[in-house]
């Protein structure tokens, strides 16, 4: 399973970086750039998960098969709203995160048939850490990390808005398990759609977005 949430967080980051850059502005580049420059830990993780990535993808092509396996991988979606209504402003309707996730099966799963096939599905995930149902979509009333309300969340390279790791705290699941995505009100630094991190073992691992 770690080698599949490797490869899917590589897949899944590069597409989201892919898409963002050419609808609006992705941070990720920035972000990514910093924290390898002062992040000796993020860069050894990085460097390592690389070279676990480039001989996982040799082993899959030595041993190809025709009829391939298909991956699921659990996503939990963190709304951290302003205290709206279920479906209003920043607290998004269940039915938007689904349409969301099914827009990009569609597009990993090549079902348009101009690209190819990953063969990895992301799915809410349907038992929380504790082995309980779960709907995969957590809401969260993020105005009690300060700061938060008025700036939104902040990033490692901006962080003068509401503390990552504290927003991030109010609700996070394992991500050796999970693929973490937080829906937030606002980005700190200027016109940021969103961002992804590598999977690195930090409190970064995971994708923010807007919520509009």
């Amino acid at each position: 399973m770690k080698k599949i949430f490797a490869i899917a967080y590589f897949i899944l980051f590069s597409g989201f970086v892919y898409f963002l850059n050419a609808q609006e502005h992705c941070g990720f580049d920035v972000l990514h750039a910093t924290r390898m420059a002062n992040d000796e830990h993020y860069r050894n993780q990085m460097n390592d998960m690389e070279f676990k990535i480039k001989a996982i993808l040799k082993s899959q092509k030595q041993n190809y098969r025709s009829q391939s396996p298909i991956y699921d991988v659990p996503v939990v979606v963190h709304v951290i709203h302003l205290g709206e209504a279920i479906g209003t402003g920043t607290n998004i309707s269940d039915a938007q995160i689904k349409g969301a996730i099914q827009t990009l099966n569609n597009e990993f799963r090549n079902s348009n048939g101009t690209g190819v096939d990953m063969q990895i599905n992301f799915c809410l995930a349907v038992r929380d850490p504790n082995g309980n149902p779960s709907t995969g979509i957590n809401r969260v009333n993020g105005t009690v990390v300060p700061k938060y309300s008025i700036g939104g969340i902040s990033n490692p390279y901006y962080n003068t808005c509401g503390n990552e790791k504290a927003v991030k705290d109010l609700s996070k699941w394992p991500f050796e398990s999970y693929l973490n995505i937080w829906v937030v009100s606002k980005i700190c630094g200027g016109n940021i759609s969103g961002y992804a991190t590598f999977q690195s073992g930090s409190v970064y691992d995971g994708v923010v977005i807007l919520s509009t």
